[in-house]
């Protein structure tokens, strides 16, 4: 079992969903993958704290709930403005912890805290950044005009921000697109209203779509680990679109080698 020590405190969102409410995927491939996180994530406690943050119709008409960890927020599941709007409302429940990072992440994206934890403390984001930055050259997702084109986003895989930029936007909420997808909305107001902040991003080497290893090789566990070996990769994204059950075998496999610290 691998040996934890974090010297930094982080909250970790993590946007989640039941499987039943949605149409893309079946046989409870979200509440699988986040068993598999947990088992996960849970060895970074108490310094990183990690929730799932979800809609739910019948809490009692109350705004929040929080449940273990899971924070429940009144509404119905959508891309948007759902992923955007449970955000900051997941943001102003959690405002007065205190921690060096908060990080909104998914429910299908692993991140190894030893190796973000060393990278943050070489080079520190000081306000709003990422994983991965993106620069903005396509429409849909809200998107429909071309003005928007080169602005630079953090992947919502993987959006980091500190405690001054998380009262920043929760202070000045009314000020988001909420017609416009999440990670890139966000990215719009700090260009607009915060506009002496770089967009930071960890380092893209350590960012991995991570491949079909099931579809390509006989033993995908051997080839996950020797794929992936002495890279200290940090953030491991997992999205087949064609099977999402591959992604969960997939992320079996990489938690169970992080375990074992072989990779």
């Amino acid at each position: 079992m691998l040996f934890i020590i974090i010297s930094m405190n982080i909250l970790h969102l993590i946007l989640y969903s039941s499987t039943n409410e949605s149409a893309c995927v079946s046989n409870l491939i979200y509440e699988n993958m986040k068993n598999i996180q947990e088992k996960y994530y849970s060895i970074f406690e108490p310094n990183i704290k990690t929730y799932y943050i979800k809609y739910s119709k019948n809490i009692n008409n109350e705004e929040y709930i929080l449940e273990n960890n899971i924070l429940h927020i009144n509404g119905i599941e959508s891309i948007i403005p759902g992923t955007l709007d449970k955000t900051i409302k997941a943001l102003e429940f959690f405002k007065n912890i205190k921690y060096d990072y908060l990080i909104r992440s998914n429910i299908s994206t692993i991140i190894n805290f030893n190796n973000l934890v060393n990278e943050l403390q070489k080079n520190p984001i000081n306000f709003y950044g990422g994983g991965k930055i993106i620069n903005l050259q396509w429409l849909g997702n809200g998107i429909t005009d071309v003005k928007l084109f080169d602005t630079l986003f953090a992947s919502g895989t993987s959006i980091i921000l500190t405690n001054n930029a998380v009262a920043f936007i929760v202070n000045n909420k009314h000020l988001l697109k909420y017609d416009i997808v999440d990670d890139v909305s966000i990215a719009i107001f700090m260009k607009e209203y915060k506009t002496d902040i770089i967009h930071q991003e960890v380092n893209k080497k350590f960012f991995v779509n991570t491949p079909s290893f099931l579809d390509q090789f006989e033993n995908p566990l051997c080839n996950i680990k020797s794929h992936y070996e002495n890279r200290n990769i940090i953030f491991f994204r997992n999205k087949n679109n064609s099977n999402r059950e591959i992604d969960l075998i997939q992320m079996n496999i990489l938690i169970s080698l992080l375990l074992e610290k072989k990779i």
